[in-house]
């Protein structure tokens, strides 16, 4: 959406632009809105019941897309496969690997849109340069449960999905593939970095990658080009995990053995001293029982280092129940930490400030607002306000901090500036004729910081 200036031509507007380029850090859940139904197997999609209803009929075919990022990085979910029988293939909707991406330009390894242009080959080289998990490792494209980001946070998994000789069964994966990453990083992370721990808590194994600055994620020349914008400021700490559960050795156990899974949190360089003092605080937070590989169905949990919210994730992450790619099981719950009481409290809402612990659920699914965005504070921990958010069905306000005029204006001099919010209003609720305010202010403008 942009606005229209009779001396400028068209301009996109304040609050968007600082949306774009001056984001800080931030959190952000979108999907698509679909249903089965809008794609019938004969006739035409149909997207609208009327002139201000939308079609909603059948189950829901969201697919999430989920980003965490600051100004110098971007950590992508890779959202999940949708397949709609009555169109052709390059309609469907594809998955991508789930990628840290930083910020700076290092090339493309396609030449357009179309995924069957980022085959495997093109994946190699895309692991060359960032760190990825791409949920399938042959056909990746077709994942279906890159979707466990929760703001600095990742669960990620690796299927083998790969087939046996002329198309048949799958081939059985080693009996080591679980124990390896779920998430590639690149080679030259090991130069780049000021120092890389490792560490074991239970049977879950850790890594701590310390770097000086955002620069240093970026790859080596000639890889990576000397223009656009570059990053500046302080670096991070990038914590990668991964666990198995012991089953995954017996072939009978595919959900274990043909799976490899992990996580990776990214925590800001200035929160501690160094490397050793990031190990010595996950350790004193997360027990050895956390990663217990002895007990087949029991979760993993971890506590975030930065919120001491409790993940509690399920084990059998990416599989279904035949031992196939599915999305159950994922992060089961979210828990806040209550340190009055020493432990930590109930569920957090999954579908106000995450998504469905059961993304196959088509009414709760149905639930997850178009888009939210929620700012996050330099240590990546929730401020209570949103940059974006669904204000009521077809609503959506983008509201950006601001200094605005308390006193005066309008056709004479301000007199008293202050901290307030510029806000971006659009209702489309009438598709045909939406309407947009450029300078909405009303109550759904402000954003209460605790």
């Amino acid at each position: 959406m942009v606005s229209c200036s009779s001396s400028d031509g068209y301009r996109i507007p304040q609050p968007i632009h600082e949306l774009m380029f001056e984001r800080g850090p931030f959190y952000a859940r979108m999907k698509t809105r679909y249903t089965r139904d809008h794609y019938p197997m004969t006739g035409v999609p149909e997207y609208f019941v009327s002139d201000t209803e939308a079609f909603d009929a059948g189950d829901d075919r969201s697919s999430l897309e989920l980003y965490f990022g600051d100004d110098n990085i971007l950590l992508s979910a890779g959202g999940s496969y949708s397949k709609y029988y009555s169109l052709s293939p390059s309609n469907n909707f594809w998955a991508k690997p789930t990628m840290l991406i930083p910020r700076g330009d290092f090339g493309h390894p396609g030449e357009g849109d179309d995924p069957w242009e980022w085959r495997e080959d093109s994946l190699k080289d895309v692991v060359d340069d960032v760190m990825v998990s791409p949920g399938k490792v042959w056909d990746w494209w077709e994942s279906e449960c890159n979707v466990w980001l929760y703001r600095n946070f990742v669960y990620g998994y690796r299927f083998h999905d790969k087939h046996g000789a002329g198309g048949g069964d799958r081939a059985m994966a080693p009996k080591d593939f679980s124990l390896e990453h779920s998430f590639y990083v690149p080679e030259f992370w090991e130069d780049h970095a000021d120092e890389v721990r490792s560490f074991f808590i239970g049977d879950a194994h850790f890594e701590i990658y310390q770097f000086a600055g955002p620069d240093k994620l970026r790859p080596p020349p000639p890889a990576s080009a000397d223009h656009g914008p570059m990053p500046i400021g302080d670096g991070y700490y990038i914590v990668r995990a991964k666990f198995r559960k012991y089953d995954a050795k017996k072939w009978k156990y595919r959900m274990h053995r043909e799976f490899s899974r992990g996580f990776v949190e990214i925590i800001p360089r200035h929160v501690f001293i160094d490397a050793g003092q990031l190990e010595w605080e996950i350790k004193q937070w997360n027990n050895w029982s956390f990663f217990d590989g002895g007990e087949r169905t029991a979760p993993w949990i971890y506590v975030l280092t930065m919120s001491k919210e409790k993940v509690v994730m399920g084990s059998v992450m990416g599989a279904d129940s035949f031992g196939g790619e599915g999305c159950d099981d994922g992060i089961l719950s979210i828990h806040e930490p209550d340190f009055d009481a020493g432990q930590w409290g109930p569920p957090i809402d999954m579908e106000e400030w995450f998504i469905p612990p059961d993304v196959s659920d088509s009414d709760a699914m149905k639930r997850v607002p178009l888009i939210t965005v929620w700012k996050l504070n330099s240590s990546f921990e929730p401020t209570g306000c949103k940059l974006v958010e669904t204000v009521d069905e077809g609503v959506v306000v983008v509201r950006r901090p601001a200094e605005i005029c308390w006193q005066g204006g309008g056709t004479a001099a301000c007199e008293v500036w202050g901290p307030g919010w510029h806000c971006y209003k659009i209702d489309s609720r009438n598709y045909k004729f939406p309407v947009v305010q450029m300078d909405y202010q009303s109550y759904d403008c402000h954003c209460f910081e605790p």
